[in-house]
């Protein structure tokens, strides 16, 4: 490959080690898994636990619609692709990607996205707590 400068090249080449690190680590589905989950969770600690079901699911069927038009992997790849830069050097981005080739690491990424759902669970658990104070502390605040 001819190159026009060497910048280019080496960003190109760190963009595509980056987007290998990213695949192997599962990041596209664990950022979709986690917007989903995390709206679903929302809306349904929030007010449209209130809405009878057949509303409430039309609403977020119609809401999740509109947020993937915004806030898809599409969208957001090259900002990840960023900060995987600013966070991590090349020979970093090596070690990982060899890392990418154990067996063990695989199943360790699998892992972590299943327990994704189940991380947001905790989250629910102490939402209504978590709204409460929150709302407590503003109107101690504001009075």
């Amino acid at each position: 490959m001819v190159c026009a400068g060497v910048n280019p090249c080496l960003a190109q080449e760190q963009d595509r080690r980056i987007q290998d690190v990213m695949r192997c680590q599962r990041v596209e589905e664990r950022f979709t898994l986690g917007r989903d989950l995390g709206m679903q969770s929302g809306f349904d600690i929030g007010g449209g636990s209130q809405l009878p079901p057949a509303v409430r699911q039309r609403l977020k069927v119609a809401v999740m619609s509109a947020m993937d038009q915004v806030f898809n992997w599409n969208i957001v790849e090259q900002d990840y692709i960023n900060v995987y830069a600013e966070s991590y050097s090349a020979d970093q981005l090596d070690f990982i990607l060899q890392l990418c080739k154990e067996p063990r690491y695989q199943q360790l990424m699998q892992l972590e996205v299943q327990m994704i759902k189940d991380t947001l669970a905790v989250g629910e658990k102490y939402a209504s707590k978590v709204q409460e104070a929150a709302l407590k502390a503003v109107q101690d605040v504001l009075q």
